[in-house]
């Protein structure tokens, strides 16, 4: 039986949810099968999509950029709205939304040393984990780009903060608040003090 391209895609939004809703429940050794079922799907399925469980965590990093993705969507569609302002909406809702779900801060920890440190160059990793992973890296950071030169075209940067500039600061930033929450027990709150950081940041570089 053939299934058409949204059946698919919807196969793998389940698969995704479900393993993202088990590796927060029950830790990152959470089996396939388990997936599976809870996905409504057979092990194959997962298996057809993401080659395996190590592709599993791959797509689920990937997911993880999608808040910024939609952001520069909406912004292509709408000349009226702030840059700036709702580049720091969707930070902030990155940063509670870490707090506020038991075990993504365990999930995030072990997704960032698996796909940064113990894949690259692994001869298990998923076939074409380094190409997916550039590509993401730098999607990544050409859509934080392509954020701040609409800011820029708008009149709303600093003329000593270019476009690239800003967004080479805002990513070293946020990546290293976010990674050394992750890997470290800092005292330090996402949503409180970190998003704070970036707010301070993102105020001081606006045009005045």
């Amino acid at each position: 039986m053939k299934h058409n391209k949204a059946d698919t895609e919807k196969t793998r939004e389940a698969i995704l949810n479900a393993a993202e809703k088990l590796f927060l429940q029950n830790g990152v050794n959470t089996s396939l099968e388990k997936i599976a079922r809870e996905a409504g799907c057979t092990r194959g399925a997962v298996h057809w999509h993401f080659g395996n469980k190590n592709g599993l965590f791959l797509a689920l990093a990937e997911r993880e950029q999608t808040p910024v993705q939609e952001l520069m969507a909406h912004l292509d569609a709408d000349d009226s709205l702030d840059p700036l302002a709702a580049l720091l909406d969707t930070n902030d809702r990155i940063f509670a939304r870490m707090e506020q779900e038991p075990g993504r801060r365990q999930l995030l920890r072990f997704m960032f040393k698996l796909l940064f440190l113990d894949l690259p160059g692994a001869p298990g990793a998923p076939e074409g984990y380094a190409a997916v992973d550039a590509c993401a890296r730098s999607r990544g950071a050409a859509g934080l780009t392509m954020i701040f030169e609409i800011a820029e075209q708008r009149g709303q940067l600093s003329p000593e903060w270019p476009a690239k500039r800003a967004a080479l600061a805002f990513y070293s930033m946020v990546h290293g608040l976010i990674l050394e929450w992750i890997m470290h027990e800092v005292s330090y709150s996402m949503s409180g003090d970190a998003g704070g950081v970036v707010r301070t940041f993102i105020e001081s570089i606006r045009g005045r």
